[in-house]
């Protein structure tokens, strides 16, 4: 085996100096051991064999032979050791004075490794033996000699098994404790990879992590942690986990996180809150695990995920959905208020027109006055309920024009100061020069109208305070969204209109539903003057926004987008209605409708034409011998008002035409398009609404009434 040729190379050197010692010695004490005539020889012979085996030494001192030669270099000094021998056999005729030989083949046993290279050795033995034997073979004392031979040979083979057997032993020994310390030294590289391959992972996550002991405090955080909350390591390390946490997270990670964590061994998606440096807090959710550690302890590997975006993109899809979710509760409502109010508009249509034209054919002491007057005032109550259903669906008819907002809130609101409580007390606060904003004044009545009743019910009898302001404002798209149907508006200039109480206030479902249909939180009323009011404003463009808690008052804040046109003046609703002449198409499917509108016409002064459907007007039309000055057309009779209008149109481009309708007026408008002169009117009308918006759409048209009587 080659290792076993390496410790005799390395064993060469010594075995050489003590060989070299031990020839010396035998040299210096043969002269007192062997007879007169051999001493000359033998002394030579061993200091001839010490000299050799020292230069030897003193070369093996100087260079390291190969392992292939360190068994010739053996044998070459057993075999100085040999000729030494031999020259003591040759000088000597007794054989009891060569013990040498003896000795060297016991040393040989211990020096050589290897087994064939000891047979060399003890065949070497044998033949010098055998040599000396020959020379007198009738000395008995050779036999002696012999067995003393053979013993020593014994005790040479059994020292080389026994040194061999302890060196292979102490050989596989070091071959096994070299190979449990390569995989030591291997588990410990890989350990120690393993150890700056998870440190470098837990540095460089891409999500906050950390790590707490047994007591809850910070062992480590990661990189992510310290770039999201703006601490630094050493200010952080060792600190509790609470300390780190909002008031709140920190109770309950104290009362419930930590006991149950470590009683499971994990937890999942646990919601709290952590506070950074500068004081501010995000909310997160927290995974963590128990690791149990090689002394025996306990820590924990915590990874944190960020949900304040999540969170904020959470609330703004809820709030997309409730906004869907009302624009369809919208949509619906406007089908139901449209599907009914057609066919109750022409009723009340007629029953409004009928009773006022009674009205202005009977005396003043006449006693059916006061009948036909309940029956009127009947049909405007109607009337004004459908409109109200239409205005929260966004579907009411308006007729709108540049107003002064500021004016118009202070003439509702003293209206309504006169049916307050004394102990109510009014305050204004109305810009001045504020821009004009576009809408139906009477709409825009209706709105503060309400508001300003719901907040003289919020104060109550025992009394408080209503401040009514006006201003300017500028919004932009993230303030747009937080108004209730603010989605889908335009940044620009708004007038915006407050209406503050200090009442009870509203708690947060009040608020959620405060905007529904025929919810109320009285003991009276039908649950429409707020759905009103929002609908009417998201009709004209705008927007509301709502501050209230309960015992803190309510504040309502009212957008409408500011216009650039100038607050027309306002007309005497005592001048009378201008007459008319010529004459008039009136088209609708309702045969009541037609005959109140023929005698308020013809009471003005106009000539009337009646048709009952689309097809029948065109004809009217087409047929007529004489031009018509206007055409009043029904929006949803058969045939379809808007389509009549367009056929009428190609048979005379500038006919005056007035669309009615209980609803849809932008709509039947815009598709009618901007070519001639057209108005619309809301049903059910007045004779005085009737006279002045046909006198209002021909003064408009290029036709001067040429037909006039």
């Amino acid at each position: 085996m080659q290792w076993l040729d390496g410790v005799v190379r390395d064993s060469l050197a010594p075995t050489a100096l003590a060989a070299a010692l031990v020839t010396a010695l035998l040299a210096i004490t043969q002269p007192l051991l062997v007879p007169p005539e051999a001493r000359l020889a033998i002394v030579a012979s061993s200091l001839l064999t010490a000299l050799a085996l020292g230069s030897l030494w003193l070369v093996l001192q100087r260079f390291q032979p190969p392992t292939y030669l360190a068994h010739p270099i053996a044998a070459t000094m057993a075999l100085l050791g040999y000729l030494n021998t031999g020259v003591f056999f040759a000088e000597l005729s007794d054989p009891r004075h060569t013990t040498t030989l003896m000795l060297m083949v016991i040393a040989s046993g211990c020096v050589v490794l290897s087994r064939r290279w000891l047979a060399a050795h003890l065949a070497g033995a044998l033949v010098v033996f055998a040599a000396a034997a020959w020379s007198a073979p009738t000395d008995p004392a050779w036999a002696h000699f012999g067995v003393a031979i053979a013993f020593a040979m014994v005790i040479a083979a059994l020292l080389h098994e026994v040194r061999l057997r302890t060196l292979l032993r102490l050989s596989a020994s070091l071959d096994q404790l070299t190979h449990e310390l390569c995989e030591r030294s291997q588990a410990e590289d890989s350990l120690r990879a393993g150890e700056a391959r998870f440190r470098q992972i837990f540095e460089h996550a891409p999500v906050m992590m950390q790590s707490m002991d047994r007591e809850a405090r910070i062992v480590a955080v990661n990189d992510k942690w310290l770039e999201e909350t703006g601490y630094a390591r050493d200010g952080v390390v060792g600190r509790p986990v609470t300390a780190l946490l909002t008031p709140e997270s920190a109770e309950a990670m104290v009362r419930e996180t930590l006991p149950r964590f470590w009683r499971e061994g994990s937890i999942r998606d646990v919601a709290m809150r952590l506070v950074c440096r500068d004081g501010s807090s995000f909310d997160v959710l927290l995974d963590a695990v128990v690791l149990a550690m090689p002394d025996g302890s306990a820590t924990s590997l915590s990874v944190l995920r960020n949900v304040t975006a999540h969170k904020r993109a959470e609330a703004e899809r809820e709030r997309f959905r409730h906004q869907l979710f009302e624009a369809r509760k919208l949509e619906s409502l406007g089908l139901l208020a449209g599907g009914i109010a057609h066919d109750f508009n022409n009723l009340l249509g007629a029953i409004l027109g009928n009773a006022h034209l009674i009205l202005e054919t009977l005396e003043a002491e006449h006693p059916e006055r006061p009948a036909v007057t309940e029956i009127k005032a009947a049909a405007e109550r109607g009337a004004l309920l459908t409109r109200q259903l239409l205005s929260y669906a966004g579907r009411a008819p308006a007729d709108r024009i540049p107003v002064d907002l500021s004016e118009q809130t202070r003439e509702v609101a003293e209206l309504l100061r006169r049916v307050l409580p004394p102990e109510v007390a009014l305050r204004f606060e109305l810009a001045d020069s504020l821009p004009a904003v576009e809408v139906d004044p009477g709409q825009l009545q209706q709105v503060v109208m309400n508001l300003l009743r719901n907040a003289a019910d919020a104060v109550g009898a025992a009394g408080g305070r209503i401040t009514v302001r006006t201003s300017l404002a500028r919004l932009d798209r993230p303030e747009l969204a937080h108004l209730v149907t603010g989605a889908g508006l335009d940044p620009g200039v708004y007038v915006r209109l407050d209406i503050t109480d200090d009442g009870c206030g509203m708690d947060a479902e009040t608020r959620e539903r405060l905007f529904d249909p025929f919810f109320t939180s009285k003991e009276s009323g039908h649950g429409l003057g707020l759905p009103i009011a929002l609908g009417v404003v998201r009709a004209h463009g705008g927007g509301i926004a709502l501050d209230s808690e309960p015992g803190g008052g309510t504040s309502f804040r009212v957008y409408l987008p500011a216009s650039s046109r100038v607050p027309e003046p306002r007309c005497d609703p005592d001048s009378p209605v201008r007459r008319g002449s010529g004459r008039v198409l009136i088209a609708d499917d309702e045969e009541s409708v037609r005959r109140v509108a023929r005698r308020i016409l013809e009471r003005q002064g106009y000539g009337v034409v009646e048709a009952g459907d689309g097809v029948a007007a065109v004809e009217c039309v087409r047929e007529a011998e004489e031009q018509f000055v206007a055409a009043l057309l029904d929006v949803r009779m058969p045939g379809g008002g808007v389509e009549t209008a367009r056929a009428l149109r190609e048979l005379d481009p500038e006919l005056p035409i007035l669309l009615q309708s209980g609803f849809d007026a932008d709509d039947a408008a815009g598709r009618l398009g901007a070519d001639g002169p057209t108005a619309f009117l809301a049903k059910p009308y007045s004779p005085r609404a009737l006279g002045e918006a046909l006198g209002a759409l021909l003064a408009r048209s290029e036709r001067k009434n040429s037909h006039e009587r």
